[in-house]
């Protein structure tokens, strides 16, 4: 059986991440795109649009350190939805994070236009990423 378009869309924008190819993720973003960042300030929001998800996306893994990763488990697909399983794992100066979340994608035309994150345990995700850049 072929694999999904959807999952392939994702898994080539995950592989473009890990390259740190920003450039070509950002192209795999509608451009109305909608991210809901659940937790509490500063990360947390919904933003609108490439250039605020882009800012986002820097202030994210810029709070998350350099040893930050995210590794697929597990992909499911439709037409018009993709959920990801993910292990996150990193590590700062008395922090870590080590636990799983569950990512959402509405996909339209061929792109990711709406994403949705949700984690395991969001008051340990929310302390790690306010403890700051690692």
């Amino acid at each position: 059986m072929a694999e999904h378009p959807n999952v392939t869309l994702v898994n080539e924008a995950h592989e473009r991440l890990e390259r740190g190819d920003a450039a070509a993720i950002r192209e795999m973003f509608a451009g109305d795109i909608t991210w809901h960042e659940f937790g509490q300030p500063p990360l947390a929001g919904t933003y609108v649009g490439r250039d605020a998800v882009m800012t986002f996306w820097q202030r994210y893994f810029g709070a998350a350190g350099p040893s930050f990763r995210q590794d697929i488990v597990s992909v499911m697909a439709n037409d018009d939805f993709v959920t990801t399983i993910v292990q996150l794992t990193a590590a700062k100066p008395g922090t870590r994070l080590d636990q799983t979340a569950a990512d959402v994608m509405r996909i339209q035309d061929g792109k990711i236009a709406e994403f949705w994150r949700y984690y395991a345990d969001l008051g340990a995700a929310h302390a790690f990423f306010a403890a700051g850049a690692g």
